[in-house]
């Protein structure tokens, strides 16, 4: 047994209709064709040198300078997750694995 639900007043079968259909066309257009992993290399190619300076100029503490020490030669996605993760005080444990 299907339950509906009550509609807002100024709702109508025909506006939610119609709301879900420019919500699709919305998806079709700009949703559908972002590339994540290419739009995050162009954000770190952008932002990330930023971000690593930031840090080197101003460590916000023992972890932050532990991960400029230790990441030279890490991927620059990689040492901006490291660097915001020691910033904030986040385990990297919890969402990286690394490995050999």
């Amino acid at each position: 047994m299907e339950r509906r639900q009550k509609l807002p007043p100024e709702e109508t079968n025909e506006t939610v209709e119609q709301n879900r259909q420019r919500l699709v066309e919305i998806y079709r257009q700009e949703g559908a064709d972002i590339n994540v992993l290419r739009s995050l290399e162009l954000s770190m190619a952008e932002c990330g040198r930023a971000i690593t300076e930031y840090f080197r100029a101003k460590p916000t503490n023992r972890n932050v300078k532990d991960v400029l020490s230790n990441c030279e030669d890490n991927e620059m996605a990689l040492r901006v997750v490291q660097l915001l993760m020691a910033h904030f005080g986040e385990d990297l444990t919890g969402i990286v694995l690394l490995t050999n």
